[in-house]
């Protein structure tokens, strides 16, 4: 008993000696740790080592199999005895997620863990607990993020066993998984309180459908002690975010608030409150909200203070929790649900209960692998313009899904039994998984340190549509946008008659005179060194000779043009060219097309290399920003090599083949060609000659060129790819195989990398490694290949008449891919979907005259009545052919 008590674990690494250890003597040692335990000990370090000798008991010896029931028993004891040793506690509560997690599949009692995650101040470790307890089907009284994240890993294994979901998972609401959306500038704690900053519920009543709504919070310890510590609770529209984030709520007059204290703040001003007695730490603060009769009020462990009337700014839009404080190092707990003190005849946001998430769905189960079909497919139709209500709630998917059903398979045997009416059941069920999983998405410290949590979140990924996705990316990276709509824009003129004439005559002039006159280089000049990346809106457009106001359209018409002059060209003949500036180069791949890093340029003309770096992490920048504030867009067309450079995503030499060169492949594969000094240094980024690469990036290599460090690459690992004795006949094929293939990848590191540093100018490193590369694609560029279904989805044709509709519809039908996104850049001023907003498409009264776009928003094309299809498509044609001088009214 004394060794156990002395024995410390530093090292897992010797544990695996114990699996040798008769069964005899297994159970003595086994016997005496728990009698440790039960006994209680205040010493974190005996607690772990216990734990990690009984687990690895318990695993060699069949017999001790049973005995977790009593390990967990008394680790729970444990941490009941020291529940008022921080330290303790956490190493308890570690030892117990361990045996849980080896556990899983295998019958154990949990029921002691009910008291144990209760305890409070909530502490490293608990919550992750608290959502093997749920799984286990203890009912934990806890946070909704707690509840939600069990409920979806639940679902994900249910899944997995093919067993019928829980019913909420039917339920049409999409509001039935509320949570706390923290605002920027705000730190919560361990156990998700608030400890400085404001925070808002993500579920608003609406004052046309009446209802009467309560939260609460509680007053941390000692708060009454200290009046420099503030806390103000409430109710705000959508406008106090907007407008007044970073000020408390309460303090404009789209919020109202208490400071839980003596003071209500009313339409900007204050007026004293009276409460029974002082406020005091562990106090329940309620906040009351009747819509019924358009009154708010406050109350103190359930007694009711002052009542107010909802001023006129409150009765138009919907009306949300709102909670502002300072009270480091101490935390306010709000509970948007499961309240203490909720009066009579009103309703907290409480989740569903356990109760009611035990009931099971009255839908047929599937299997995980099923609804992974599933959202594949309702990604391809909400791709197309459909969104995921209307999948819901619409039959005019029907038709697209029709079209690529044959590549779901599992999807094709449901269906063999019923119409795509039958799926719509499951479709509700992803849409509560997207739901649960944005809930959650703030949570991702419980799972992560957890190998079989994360395992299931992974999952539950894979069945979450881009707009859920990027959701969870807005909630989890850490938001710097300037918000307010009252800071005055940077204005940059554009002179649109110089950058055409750099067009027209780019053959015969030089590569700075083209660059200066170009759109790129006007915007570059006059936004390079500004501080607008961190606003929501970077700048305004005025256009030379011209008399325009820029409320979004000019911007985004000027922003496609400068992408033209990045991208790729096609000439009347349908070739390819490299494009009008020599930035990036047309890719060689046989049938994708795009653009990459231009090093033969960068290379052989060192006295632009600096202005290239510049040039590249400007962009970052632009990219930086769009990522952020979902503003602009931009249809560049690069590959997704460069994608996944920029998301810290490993790169293979799958990605250099998928849309950059795929002739290459056959070389790589080649023993001879590889082996062939001539043929292995023609390969790109093998060598570049006798001239070092420029110092610009602070970068040393020598006179043959060998990839750069990269963020997810270490110096120990580009060591690998040079030969070890200095002999190229050394060399085998394998390893130039390997070096050729490092060279292909990272070729284009030295540019890729400025353009990450201006990326991570504004969105931070850690957040953009959250991010699937796709879905910054998706987020920047929006969708390149719009379908006649997706364009027709993006206009409003309710004001037109049947007649003009079904012709417009067929001219957009007859339409090949470039006039589709011809026809979207001059109604928006993008080539790319979504558009900011749909455009409104109505009908004037000249049938001789041209359609007309207003390219600002509101987003509008005014047709007029023509007598035929082949007058409209006409009519259209001449506007397509002069995009870019329509739509600046």
């Amino acid at each position: 008993m004394d060794l156990l008590r002395r024995l410390r674990v530093l090292d897992d690494s010797w544990l695996t000696g114990l699996e040798k250890i008769p069964c005899e003597a297994a159970r003595g040692i086994f016997s005496f740790s728990l009698r440790v335990l039960l006994a209680g000990t205040s010493s974190e370090q005996v607690i772990r080592s216990l734990s990690s000798i009984s687990r690895v008991l318990m695993n060699s010896h069949p017999t001790l199999q049973t005995q977790r029931h009593y390990l967990l028993y008394a680790l729970c004891v444990n941490a009941m005895r020291g529940s008022g040793d921080r330290a303790v506690r956490e190493a308890c509560y570690a030892a117990l997620n361990a045996l849980i997690e080896e556990s899983s599949g295998q019958r154990l009692n949990a029921n002691s863990l009910r008291d144990v995650v209760a305890i409070t101040p909530v502490v490293a470790e608990q919550q992750r607990l608290m959502v093997h307890a749920s799984l286990r089907g203890v009912d934990v009284s806890s946070g909704t993020n707690v509840i939600s994240t069990s409920w979806l890993i639940e679902a994900v294994e249910r899944m997995e066993r093919r067993e019928r979901l829980p019913a909420i998972f039917d339920e049409p609401s999409p509001d039935i998984f509320p949570y706390l959306v923290e605002l920027p500038d705000t730190r919560m704690g361990e156990g998700g309180e608030l400890i400085v900053g404001q925070v808002r519920g993500s579920v608003g009543a609406f004052a046309s459908k009446g209802g009467r709504y309560y939260y609460e919070l509680v007053i941390p310890a000692n708060f009454s002690n200290d009046r420099s510590k503030t806390i103000i609770m409430g109710w705000g529209t959508m406008q106090h975010e907007v407008l007044s984030s970073g000020q408390h709520v309460g303090s404009d007059i789209h919020s109202w608030g208490f400071n839980c204290q003596d003071r209500l703040r009313v339409l900007t001003g204050e007026q004293a409150i009276s409460t029974p007695r002082p406020i005091v730490g562990s106090d329940v603060i309620g906040a009351l909200l009747d819509l019924d009769a358009m009154m708010m009020c406050w109350s103190v462990n359930g007694e009711q203070l002052m009542w107010v009337t909802v001023s006129t700014q409150g009765k138009g839009e919907a009306i949300y929790p709102f909670v502002s404080a300072s009270v480091e190092p101490l935390g306010v707990v709000v509970r948007l649900g499961h309240t203490q003190f909720k009066p009579d005849g009103y309703e907290d946001f409480s989740p569903f209960s356990h109760e009611m998430a035990r009931r099971e769905s009255h839908v047929k189960p599937q299997s995980y692998e099923f609804y992974a079909q599933l959202c594949s497919l309702g990604n391809d139709i909400v791709n197309c313009g459909f969104t995921l209500d209307s999948l819901l709630d619409t039959s005019a998917w029907f038709d697209r899904a029709q079209e690529v059903i044959t590549q779901y398979p599992l999807l094709c045997e449901e269906m063999a039994e019923d119409t795509l009416e039958g799926l719509r059941p499951y479709f509700q069920h992803l849409r509560s998984i997207n739901s649960l999983a944005i809930s959650v998405a703030k949570s991702h410290d419980i799972l992560r340190n957890s190998p079989y949590l994360m395992r299931r979140y992974q999952k539950t990924r894979q069945l979450l549509f881009f707009s859920a996705r990027w959701a969870i990316v807005e909630r989890q990276i850490e938001r710097r946008l300037i918000r307010s709509k009252l800071r005055h824009h940077r204005e940059v003129l554009i002179d649109l008659n110089r950058a055409k004439a750099m067009v027209q005559s780019s053959e015969s002039l030089d590569f700075m005179t083209r660059f200066e006159g170009s759109i790129t280089g006007q915007l570059f000049r006059q936004t390079r060194d500004a501080d607008i990346y961190l606003d929501a809106v970077m700048f305004v457009i005025s256009l030379a000779g011209e008399v325009a106001d820029d409320a979004g359209g000019v911007t985004r018409s000027v922003v496609t043009m400068m992408c033209d002059e990045l991208n790729y060209r096609e000439e009347d003949d349908g070739r390819r060219v490299d494009p009008l500036l020599p930035f990036f180069r047309l890719t060689g791949h046989t049938t994708m097309a795009g653009v990459v890093p231009n090093m033969d340029f960068y290379r052989e003309n060192p006295e632009h290399r600096l202005l290239f770096v510049e040039v590249f992490t400007w962009l970052g920048k632009l990219i930086g920003n769009a990522t952020m504030s979902g503003y602009l867009m931009f249809s560049f067309t690069f590959p997704r090599l460069l994608w996944k450079f920029l998301t810290f995503d490993n790169l293979t030499i799958e990605d250099y083949h998928a849309d950059i060169d795929d002739t290459v492949r056959g070389a790589l594969n080649d023993d001879e060609f590889i082996l062939n000094d001539e043929f292995f240094y023609s390969i790109p980024g093998i060598e570049w000659g006798g001239e070092s690469v420029t110092d610009t990036m602070g970068m040393v290599r020598s006179t043959r060129g060998y990839p750069v460090v990269t963020p997810t690459r270490s110096t120990a690992d580009m060591a690998s790819i040079f030969p070890t004795d200095g002999h190229e006949e050394s060399v085998t094929v394998a390893q130039r195989r390997k070096e050729a293939e490092r060279a292909l990848l990272h070729q284009y590191d030295e540019l890729l990398l400025a353009m990450l540093s201006g990326i991570t100018f504004v969105v931070p490193a850690s957040s953009l490694q959250l991010i699937r590369w796709d879905d910054l694609q998706q987020r920047v560029c929006g969708n390149s290949c719009a379908t006649a279904e997706d364009v027709i989805s993006s206009l409003d044709l309710s004001l037109l008449s049947e007649e003009l509709c079904h012709m417009l519809k067929e001219v957009v039908h007859g339409w090949p891919q470039q006039r589709r996104s011809q026809f979207l850049l001059f109604c928006s001023g993008q080539r790319r979907i979504p558009l900011p907003e749909k455009v409104q498409v109505a009908c004037g009264d000249d049938p001789v005259a041209i359609p007309t776009a207003h390219t600002c928003s509101p987003i509008s094309l005014l047709l007029h009545p023509y007598p035929s299809v082949a007058v409209l498509r006409e009519k259209l044609e001449v506007c397509l052919r002069h995009v870019y001088e329509f739509g600046f009214a």
